[in-house]
């Protein structure tokens, strides 16, 4: 069954510009960064990626390149000829393989990607330091220091994060959180999201995409000096927030949107 996947759009501008969040989020996330953006210069897209906010949860498959597939097929009837993706986190892996596909119409012209990290450049952190960073810093467990991060580990930290949220949303939330637990007992899906999670990141290609790709990230973010690698090596656009960890772009929205109201087509 196709996902169906919620969209919100706002404003009336002549540029499009997409919104893709990250794990354990939705379109909420972006509300403080949406409320500083020119809405007479864009029309905003925010896109609940599948098993999120109010989109469907069907499909297993959450590897970025399945989503990124997800995504298109729902953009298809909005007629995007151009847009700026902007997006944050395990979203800019969904939005790399979205830049990379060269299958669809709807692909970015620009793709601003917020502090996603780039395991090609940088050791992983330990599960311990993302921890530490999170709301659920008191259940770190005492081996946790040893262990790097995985995709796993962060699918169990999305599924503890929805369901601690799960009696105050709707019931499509508690479907959804259903599906979550399905996947985490699967530690055979879980492997394949581990080991196959940047199977399409075709970086020979990005390096020659370079003019088109704008990283951010800030200053006191786990996963910047895997963006600052990623920018030398491939030769990217970098912008550094100072006194910014990883969820900047609702806690510092305003140093971001002056990036994002300079950008053009």
């Amino acid at each position: 069954m196709p996902e169906t996947l919620n969209h919100y759009q706002l404003g009336k501008g002549s540029v499009n510009l997409l919104f893709l969040h990250g794990l354990a989020s939705d379109s909420g996330f972006w509300l403080p960064l949406i409320s500083m953006i020119d809405k007479s210069k864009y029309t905003i897209h925010s896109i609940d990626l599948k098993g999120h906010g109010k989109s469907s949860f069907y499909n297993k498959n959450f590897l970025p390149s399945q989503l990124s597939h997800e995504v298109n097929e729902s953009l298809i009837k909005y007629d995007l000829n151009d847009f700026i993706l902007v997006c944050h986190s395990y979203g800019g892996r969904v939005g790399l393989n979205m830049l990379l596909s060269g299958t669809s119409s709807l692909a970015p012209s620009q793709l601003l990607i917020l502090d996603t990290y780039w395991p090609e450049y940088q050791q992983r952190p330990s599960l311990q330091s993302v921890l530490e960073r999170s709301a659920d810093s008191s259940k770190i467990d005492p081996v946790a220091d040893n262990v790097p991060v995985s995709a796993t580990h962060a699918l169990n930290l999305m599924h503890a994060r929805l369901k601690k949220t799960t009696l105050h949303v709707k019931q499509k939330r508690s479907k959804n959180l259903a599906a979550w637990e399905n996947i985490i007992k699967d530690e055979r899906l879980c492997q394949t999201i581990d080991s196959q999670v940047d199977e399409h990141i075709d970086l020979k290609k990005l390096k020659k995409l370079h003019g088109k790709v704008k990283l951010v990230y800030g200053g006191d973010s786990l996963f910047l000096a895997s963006g600052q690698q990623a920018s030398m090596s491939l030769g990217l656009d970098l912008h550094i927030i100072d006194n910014a960890r990883h969820f900047f772009p609702r806690f510092q929205a305003a140093p971001l949107a002056e990036l994002i109201n300079e950008l053009k087509i």
